[in-house]
């Protein structure tokens, strides 16, 4: 399932920042929807944080918003 997937993998890469396009390619998942749809459920608790800035998994040129698990 998906939200297993993104849970898992935002909680072996701790404290590492990462945009929701960067965890659908890592997951090989074909939306980034899906992911956007898990990461801002996973936000609403605890044991994960959510802000705006710079992916520095892509390097993206703007801001966005990114998930990490503490």
């Amino acid at each position: 399932m998906v939200p297993d997937k993104v849970a898992e993998f935002l909680q072996g890469n701790k404290r590492m920042d990462f945009c929701d396009d960067c965890i659908a390619k890592q997951l090989s998942l074909k939306r980034r929807q899906q992911v956007q749809a898990v990461t801002a459920t996973l936000a609403l608790g605890s044991g994960y944080t959510r802000k705006s800035g710079f992916c520095p998994a892509c390097k993206a040129k703007r801001e966005k918003l990114l998930i990490r698990s503490n």
